[in-house]
């Protein structure tokens, strides 16, 4: 079994992800691992269920969990496969 990197959302984007909402920083509430921008990660709730695989577009360093960027100017999230 391969293990990503991963950014834990928060329950009520969790039930957003379906439609391929644009993930914010306010949504994180954990980041598992460590990630550069491009890298192949996961979007999990906070059960550690996999939602979601894509890329980085930010690193992991970068992000703050539960900070407010309402600006929306820091995509985190590039979406390959949302997963049922």
């Amino acid at each position: 079994v391969l293990e990503y990197s991963a950014l834990v959302v928060s329950d009520d984007f969790r039930r957003q992800v379906i439609n391929g909402r644009d993930l914010s920083a306010s949504d994180v509430v954990d980041v598992h691992g460590s990630f550069g921008v491009g890298e192949k990660i996961v979007l999990k709730d906070r059960r550690g269920r996999v939602l979601a695989i894509g890329e980085s577009e930010i690193a992991s360093k970068a992000i703050e969990p539960q900070r407010d960027d309402s600006n929306g100017e820091n995509r985190l999230f590039k979406y390959i496969r949302v997963l049922n």
